[in-house]
């Protein structure tokens, strides 16, 4: 497998932007354009979503899925490691920035 192919689930996503240019007066242009981010979310709320992992442990990039509750004692062999696991725990949260539709006017002078 590739690395880092197994980070987070496929993304849908399109924008779309719109520029108008007026006509000149005397040599002065003025264009006005319309971006929208993640229009696929403005359509439809359940759409372009963006899954990123919900808990990050930050030094390594990655979501904790089990942690170590303890070891083993090490009577007569070498401890051993116990690890709990959490199914409660959401591996990808899509409550972010990202999967939220976002609209910019702007308007270009030129002269």
């Amino acid at each position: 497998m590739a690395r880092n192919s197994c980070r987070s689930p496929w993304v849908n996503t399109t924008s779309v932007s719109l520029r108008q240019s007026f006509p000149s007066v005397s040599g002065h242009v003025v264009a006005a354009e319309l971006q929208v981010f993640n229009l696929l979310n403005l359509l439809n709320s359940r759409w372009g979503k963006v899954a990123i992992p919900s808990t990050i442990n930050t030094a390594v990039a990655e979501v904790n899925l089990l942690s170590q509750a303890g070891q083993t004692s090490g009577t007569g062999s070498q401890p051993q490691p116990i690890f709990t696991f959490d199914p409660t725990m959401r591996r990808f949260a899509s409550q972010n920035v990202d999967s939220y539709y976002q609209i910019q006017l702007s308007a270009r002078y030129s002269f």
